[in-house]
């Protein structure tokens, strides 16, 4: 009988122990339940929604123009700090999955490598000898017929 007891009791906080360390579920920028978008978003060609913010001077009054990407503990927020003190105009966004930009259920290590390939490769160029020839020719084919 206290064997039963012992079970019933280890198999009750077991239980209990599995609910409170299970994360709540995610919610969705812009969903029906979901938190309300805050700020500028475009329509990507797949669907999805891409988040991005404008800040310091003007466009057509900045010195610089520089495009911010957020690392894996920030947001596009980080960006606002010295841009009006320098003269920037600095567009920043939120990378797929992050904040108010929706995830993307084909990412994996590899995509978002070649992601970050696409956006050095134009300013360095494909046929840098730094870059390794297969990795460059695999981010070259990746890209939209448009860019």
């Amino acid at each position: 009988m206290f064997k039963k007891i012992l079970v019933m009791f280890f198999m009750g906080f077991m239980q209990w122990a599995y609910q409170a360390t299970r994360p709540p579920p995610s919610r969705i920028y812009g969903s029906a339940d979901g938190p309300p978008v805050t700020t500028t978003r475009i329509k990507l060609s797949d669907g999805r929604h891409l988040s991005y913010k404008e800040y310091g001077v003007p466009i057509d009054k900045a010195h610089y123009k520089i495009v911010y990407i957020h690392g894996f503990d920030s947001c596009k927020h980080y960006a606002v700090d010295v841009a009006e003190g320098l003269g920037v105009y600095i567009m920043s966004n939120d990378r797929p999955g992050y904040k108010e930009s929706d995830p993307n259920p084909k990412q994996t290590m590899k995509s978002l490598a070649l992601a970050g390939v696409a956006l050095i490769a134009p300013v360095v160029n494909y046929w840098c000898p730094g870059f390794p020839a297969n990795l460059s020719k695999e981010a070259y084919y990746q890209q939209l017929p448009q860019d």
